[in-house]
């Protein structure tokens, strides 16, 4: 695990750009505390920063073939690396590491352009073939481990990071998107592969970028998809019982510390439970809680679990002080604007790990989007595949209307227009599968500037969707969630937040495997929709799941939102009134006074343009 870093260029590397690459290396510290590494041929220089987790003594990068002749710079964990190793070596490759990364160049040699299908992890990298003369830039298939570009015509800079690039932009000339601004206020976060800065994008996932440095030309190949999927029609549990075990007993491999971050709930308590079977040292676990909300808080049952699973047990209680303390340094750690508070939680329990000397931690992401944990996005789904007529979206409209008789008595005027636009206008999934996209899409004119909005393509937070098929609904709803929600806010939050700290996050729910596996049971058997929340995943663990686990409702990992937004607000007050976005005449200052007089209405915008006004101080200059 690392922070990787480089620049490809159509002319000579000269000095000046070793040394640019020394300083955004330097920006990675955090993500490889243990040692760096530098390379540099004619038309390209290296750079990586490590966190030993695998092969601590041997494992230093770049990585190099037996001839040396190609480099290889990694961020990430190879999962199935021993058992690549094992087929590589019988095909007579010759390893100089241990390290699972160094698979990565032997499986491209003897694969050639198939290579990253042979690879089971989460990764980022960038590797030199100089024989062949061309650079392959790529990323895992779910986005776990970033990879931010930095383009021309004549050359290109790449990292973990986006603070890593900004050594190559001056503030000067680090211009916003105010396109992705715009649709960051629908979405909470910016939709990949967009970032806020012009010129800056991310590599898709699954996704390899192939330069061919005899005339820089570049293109990219998509190497995998959750869309190219046969129906499966073996048994749900047996088959998703079978993935799980295979996943954890490769995941948990480590020759540092390993804990689980264990909320409670199913998702974690499945992970520690796995965990707990194949791991053959000590483990921890670590819960957070908050002060003052005692209905949400789950630490005396992951305590049990944990106990019980022969886990050191690690308590963290966090208080609002705490956030509004660590406010501006989480959103540093961010790259990207993500104005998800649940985020604090992950970055507290980093900061925990990290004081306890466990290096890698593995949590349950990705459970609610796979297993059907989100009644709703099932339900908007089938909505979306409703509205083909006029007669369905009819249908729809009064269903809407008898479903929500209170909301109507409380606000007939704002809840029937919502219910019309949400029947018969745009798509119905911009509104439930986006936190807040319903308030930005209601109070635009008036919450953004006019001349602003003027200049903006209003159909652009729309677009996104416009690819997708919702006939399927069962295999789409994940789909949907892991391209959107997940690929841009919790994943990102995940890496950031805990990296931040020095600590790897695996997250064996989303190992693509698994997820091939669920999708092709999902088209072929009976919709898991309509037995009990994640009934497949609870058939899967069996009777080692916990009586009290299975039958708990969903509490969430929601901090007190409310009290939280009110304190960091009236804290950086002036931030929010006298900012870029203010200054700019991006949003209207009228609006943004009158959502302050009251936060508690308006609390979601007010976070928002508040983690963007923070992120635009640190990243734009601005």
């Amino acid at each position: 695990m690392c922070g990787i870093c480089g620049i490809v260029k159509k002319a000579e590397i000269t000095p000046a750009d070793t040394g640019q690459v020394e300083v955004m290396n330097k920006a990675l510290v955090h993500r490889g505390p243990d040692s760096a590494g530098y390379y540099s041929a004619r038309h390209i220089a290296l750079a990586m920063r490590r966190l030993s987790i695998i092969d601590l003594a041997g494992g230093r990068q770049p990585l190099f073939n037996e001839d040396k002749t190609i480099a290889l710079v990694i961020n990430g964990e190879i999962y199935n690396y021993v058992e690549l190793r094992d087929e590589l070596k019988a095909k007579g490759h010759v390893f100089a590491t241990g390290s699972d990364c160094e698979t990565v160049i032997h499986a491209y040699e003897e694969y050639g352009d198939e290579f990253t299908r042979h690879l089971r992890g989460m990764f980022a990298f960038c590797l030199y073939d100089a024989k062949k003369g061309k650079v392959l830039l790529a990323r895992d298939r779910l986005g776990e481990k970033p990879l931010y570009l930095y383009e021309s015509n004549d050359s290109l800079a790449f990292s973990s990071e986006m603070k890593s690039l900004l050594a190559l932009i001056p503030k000067e000339k680090r211009c916003v998107d105010h396109d992705a601004l715009y649709t960051y206020f629908f979405y909470q976060y910016i939709p990949d592969p967009l970032t806020a800065l012009k010129g800056v994008r991310k590599l898709s996932p699954a996704t390899i970028l192939e330069i061919d440095l005899s005339d820089f030309s570049r293109r990219e190949i998509k190497y995998w998809s959750m869309r190219d999927i046969a129906p499966d029609n073996s048994d749900p549990a047996l088959t998703i019982r079978g993935v799980l075990n295979d996943i954890e007993q490769i995941i948990i491999r480590s020759d540092v510390p390993v804990g689980v971050s264990l909320s409670g709930g199913l998702d974690s308590s499945v992970i520690a439970i796995l965990s707990a079977r194949y791991c053959k040292k000590e483990l921890h676990a670590f819960s957070v809680g908050y002060e003052g909300r005692p209905a949400h808080d789950e630490r005396l049952f992951a305590k049990a679990l944990a106990e019980k699973l022969n886990m050191k047990f690690h308590d963290i209680e966090i208080k609002q002080d705490e956030f509004v303390q660590d406010f501006d340094d989480m959103i540093f750690a961010l790259d990207d604007p993500i104005a998800d508070i649940a985020g604090y939680g992950y970055y507290r329990v980093a900061k925990k790990a990290k004081e306890a000397g466990v290096p890698v931690l593995l949590a349950g992401f990705g459970g609610d989007e796979l297993f059907g944990g989100y009644r709703w996005a099932v339900q908007s789904i089938i909505y979306n595949a409703l509205k083909q007529n006029f007669a369905a979206r009819l249908a729809l409209f009064w269903k809407m209307v008898a479903n929500n008789k209170r909301a109507l008595l409380k606000e007939p005027w704002q809840t029937g227009v919502k219910f019309a636009r949400q029947s018969f206008g745009a798509d119905y999934l911009c509104y439930d599968l986006m936190p807040g996209f319903d308030f930005a899409a209601r109070n635009q004119n008036a919450m953004f500037a006019r001349s602003f909005l003027e200049e903006r393509d209003r159909s652009l937070p729309y677009s996104y969707f416009a690819r997708h098929e919702t006939s399927q609904a069962e295999t789409e709803t994940p789909v949907l969630l892991e391209e959107f929600w997940m690929l841009s806010n919790c994943i990102p939050l995940g890496d950031r937040l805990s990296m931040a700290h020095s600590i790897e996050m695996r997250l064996p729910l989303l190992d693509y495997v698994l997820i091939q596996k669920t999708l092709a049971l999902r088209k072929a058997q009976k919709p898991d929709h309509l037995l009990p929340p994640k009934q497949w995943l609870i058939d899967a663990i069996g009777d080692d799941l916990p009586l009290d686990i299975k039958e708990r409702k969903k509490v969430g990992f929601t901090p007190p939102t409310t009290s939280w937004i009110h304190a960091v607000v009236q804290n950086n007050r002036e931030r929010i009134t006298d900012g870029y976005l203010v200054r700019h005449a991006i949003l209207s200052k009228p609006f943004l006074e009158r959502a302050l007089a009251n936060t508690r209405m308006h609390q979601d915008f007010l976070y928002r343009a508040l983690v963007l006004e923070t992120w635009l101080m640190h990243y734009a200059g601005k």
